[in-house]
């Protein structure tokens, strides 16, 4: 699903910012939504809960010694424990995961993808995730070893590396999870750039994702940098909305566009 822009961090399973869906009556929806916002409530005190036990409890330290009887090898060292913390992290978040992302939203009839392309949707984001993850702690530690100012080459190289995700996003990332095919409606991409163009944003065409082989929820996003940022449509915006409504909701995220990249790099 969408991302608007990266931030830099290992990316999750792509998922909408919000549901527009024909389908769902106003009170069904903000139902939907507080039920969804209570689980990552949920998820982020466990998040926390975990870590603070791990710090408390020396549980870095214990996995420090125990990968330290496994290899020799410092960057294998880093690896093993953060493998450990990750894995006991991603375990204790599955439970509010699969309410989140499978039972609730089949129980609200937006969800109708299959559990095994659910599943395996899910791993290739876990291991993307996971390898992001797992690369970015070893080039912090191997930061550590080698300068004071590791906290500034960090910060420097987590930029770059936003800008590298965002611009590659539309073309590497994208395509694991979605068929993408050039809006042939070329009356509404027109329509779409011009607004496009309007708000300060330039996009180098319009592009559908095939979203409806998987929900009913319907989404735009702006993706990509330089001569790979385009406009993003969910084909079920394009078959369920007429063009002054999926207007609207382009003209949502590119407001997120306009307002967040020039101030912070991300959305």
């Amino acid at each position: 699903m969408p991302v608007h822009c990266s931030s830099g961090a290992a990316p999750s399973m792509p998922r909408p910012t919000a549901v527009y869906n024909r389908g769902m009556a106003a009170p069904e929806s903000r139902r939907y939504h507080r039920l969804q916002l209570l689980l990552g409530l949920t998820r982020l005190a466990l998040g926390t809960a975990y870590l603070a036990a791990v710090l408390l409890a020396g549980g870095g330290q214990a996995l420090a010694a125990l990968a330290a009887g496994v290899t020799a090898s410092a960057a294998g060292q880093v690896a093993l424990v953060a493998a450990a913390l990750g894995a006991g992290h991603a375990l204790l978040g599955l439970p509010t995961a699969w309410l989140s992302s499978w039972v609730l939203p089949r129980r609200y009839g937006l969800l109708h993808q299959p559990l095994r392309a659910w599943l395996a949707d899910r791993a290739k984001a876990a291991a993307l995730g996971a390898a992001i993850g797992l690369a970015g702690v070893e080039v912090v530690y191997a930061l550590l070893r080698v300068t004071p100012l590791w906290w500034l080459a960090a910060a420097a190289l987590a930029f770059a590396f936003a800008i590298a995700l965002t611009a590659v996003l539309p073309v590497w990332v994208l395509p694991l999870f979605y068929r993408l095919t050039p809006l042939a409606d070329a009356t509404l991409s027109a329509r779409l750039l011009a607004l496009a163009d309007r708000a300060g944003v330039s996009a180098v065409g319009v592009w559908i994702a095939d979203q409806s082989r998987k929900s009913r929820t319907a989404n735009a996003a702006v993706i990509g940098l330089g001569r790979t940022r385009r406009i993003l449509l969910y084909d079920t915006l394009t078959a369920g909305f007429r063009p002054e409504e999926i207007e609207a909701v382009l003209a949502h995220e590119l407001g997120h566009h306009h307002w967040c990249w020039p101030r912070s790099g991300s959305c």
